[in-house]
């Protein structure tokens, strides 16, 4: 079965919430000696895919059939960090050495910024959303997150209050806010328009015992934060609310990456440092599948990809290989070797008293016999309106403007929730007389 046929998205299977766990692997980049990947990220129209080892390297692989394109060679250190701009013209990196350069989607090289962080290193870096006024954020092993100015080239503020290096940030989707995850165990909420002097700091959240390696804000709604930590979990935050975090627990090792499904709201996919790849569903306390290496080979995940169109995930780990995932071809067995799903554990099954976050599991269950679901209703006022940020921060105000709006579009037919199709046809059939 070739790449382009398991790719192909089927047009009965759109709002199918299973449809795009993609557990299968379709291709895997060449494997080099003592290399690892680091960073990655895909083009806006999802025709390339840009790696970057600890070596230094880049590397330049097709978005439709999986092909090495290209290898350069311009950092000296390891990279650790790869962003490309909302306009998908332009991607920055940083690496170990606290240098950051600019390069055109041809791999052309524009600027170089040597010595930010003080010369440490840049662990992250995260794009404010819109096309223009283009904003940035690094954070580094100096304990600060830092705000830059991309046509200028220049830094416009120093956020500073974390206690240990800055592992990873993360811009919101549509708002002027920030989210930090630090080696001090806390992920931090920040104003990026705080006046020079100032914190910035809007909340801080707790709930790991140790380093926050990723933080990733849901980009469909925005509302939904979700933390990896090296205390082999995942946290999910809702920061309209000041109830606990949910915890998620299956991983057996350090959790090193997570990622969002760019269209289906509730599903992202984590990985760790023994190279589990699992995929969950927000609202359940069990993953959907939890695919598991076959040998013993150093497989530590780094770092997580999805394609823009959601079809194909892509992974970089410590095993020197890039790999793209796919979904099962129609027929194939749902479990398979190496791979096994926790149903049995309840975490699907409203009877069997599993924790999980109250929206997503009052929706996913639905109204029955006609009744209207209240839930339903508040999660779609909820959406509709802002929220207040957890820990008593003021409501939050639009700052730079979204990828999204700047369209005219609507996302409402994206999210995998009430208002699909598929949920629709499920109250005809309840509702239809037998």
């Amino acid at each position: 079965l070739s790449p382009l046929k398991m790719v192909t998205t089927p047009r009965g299977m759109v709002d199918m919430m299973a449809a795009p766990v993609t557990t299968e692997q379709c291709c895997s980049g060449g494997r080099q000696k003592k290399v690892s990947v680091q960073a990655m990220g895909w083009s806006r129209e999802g025709r390339r895919l840009v790696t970057a080892s600890n070596e230094g390297k880049y590397t330049t692989w097709s978005g439709i059939d999986f092909s090495h394109l290209q290898t350069m060679h311009p950092h000296e250190s390891q990279v650790n960090a790869l962003c490309w701009l909302s306009d998908g013209n332009s991607f920055i990196s940083g690496d170990s050495e606290g240098t950051m350069y600019y390069f055109e989607w041809t791999m052309t090289l524009m600027r170089k910024l040597p010595h930010t962080h003080n010369g440490l290193p840049v662990q992250s870096i995260s794009m404010a959303p819109g096309y223009v006024n283009h904003h940035f954020c690094s954070a580094g092993d100096d304990k600060n997150l830092r705000i830059w100015d991309w046509g200028m080239h220049q830094e416009e503020r120093c956020l500073e209050g974390h206690g240990h290096r800055v592992l990873s940030v993360a811009w919101h989707p549509c708002y002027a806010l920030l989210a930090s995850g630090s080696k001090d165990n806390t992920v931090k909420l920040w104003d990026p328009r705080a006046d020079e002097g100032a914190s910035g700091c809007v909340a801080t959240l707790h709930g790991h015992k140790l380093d926050v390696t990723k933080v990733a804000w849901n980009p469909i709604n925005g509302n939904w934060l979700l933390s990896a930590s090296r205390d082999h979990t995942l946290r999910l935050f809702d920061i309209r609310s000041t109830k606990e975090p949910v915890s998620l627990t299956a991983h057996q090792k350090d959790v090193y990456s997570i990622a969002w499904h760019p269209t289906h709201e509730r599903l992202f996919a984590s990985g760790d440092f023994e190279g589990s790849l699992a995929f969950w569903m927000a609202g359940n306390s069990t993953p959907e599948t939890l695919h598991k290496p076959s040998s013993d080979r150093e497989k530590a995940i780094y770092e997580l990809a999805w394609h823009p169109l959601g079809h194909v995930l892509a992974s970089g780990s410590k095993d020197q290989t890039v790999k793209f995932w796919t979904r099962r071809p129609i027929g194939n067995a749902l479990v398979d070797e190496g791979e096994e799903t926790l149903k049995s554990a309840g975490g699907d099954d409203p009877a069997s008293g599993a924790s999980a976050t109250s929206v997503p599991q009052a929706l996913k269950n639905g109204p029955r016999d006609g009744a209207s679901n209240p839930a339903t209703s508040q999660w779609q006022e909820a959406r509709s309106g802002g929220g207040r940020v957890a820990g008593g921060g003021s409501t939050m105000t639009p700052g730079y403007r979204s990828a999204g709006s700047a369209g005219g579009g609507s996302s409402e037919g994206s999210s995998g929730f009430s208002n699909s199709r598929l949920y629709r046809r499920q109250q005809q059939q309840q509702q239809a007389p037998s």
